[in-house]
């Protein structure tokens, strides 16, 4: 998965998540240590699948995240942040990432070719149970100019690649 993270904010978190492995597939939440990887606190947010009604909601989102949607994250499930397309296709890409323990990378670029690359990390309770998504994005454009209410008819994912761990 290492050749697909083009960014090396992204990347760096990747090699942090895989360092926190240790010997196990997928690290614990509180393995991942953020002082480690300062720069990248910012960029990240953590969902938590939420059995009872199948939704993710957001428990933790960096400034650059909570700036480049305009509005407080935290608490959050996906149907109030994203629209009914973009929250089903995230939807997809996080139940593939915990049921499949698998990686995710790739880009999204708009029509007006704004880019923004992603990874999707799974994290695990202490029971070993995949319920939380790890995710990082790095916009190409200043998030303080350009609103990211984007619909999918704006937004086309393109290059993401979804891979499991064991691969």
């Amino acid at each position: 998965m290492r050749e697909l993270i083009k960014n090396g904010l992204l990347r760096n978190l990747y090699n942090h998540w895989c360092d926190c492995r240790s010997s196990h597939v997928v690290p614990f939440r509180s393995s991942i240590d953020l002082t480690r990887i300062p720069d990248v606190f910012s960029h990240l947010a953590i969902f938590e699948f939420i059995p009872q009604e199948e939704t993710y909601v957001c428990r933790l989102a960096g400034d650059i995240v909570q700036k480049t949607y305009k509005k407080s994250l935290a608490g959050k499930n996906i149907d109030e942040i994203f629209s009914n397309e973009i929250s089903a296709l995230l939807s997809s890409y996080f139940d593939t990432v915990r049921n499949h323990t698998s990686v995710a990378s790739g880009k999204a670029v708009s029509l007006d070719e704004k880019r923004v690359e992603l990874i999707l990390l799974p994290l695990a309770n202490v029971e070993g149970e995949i319920v939380q998504i790890l995710s990082a994005q790095v916009c190409d454009y200043d998030i303080e100019q350009t609103a990211f209410d984007f619909a999918a008819d704006d937004f086309i994912f393109r290059s993401f690649e979804c891979r499991n761990i064991e691969d």
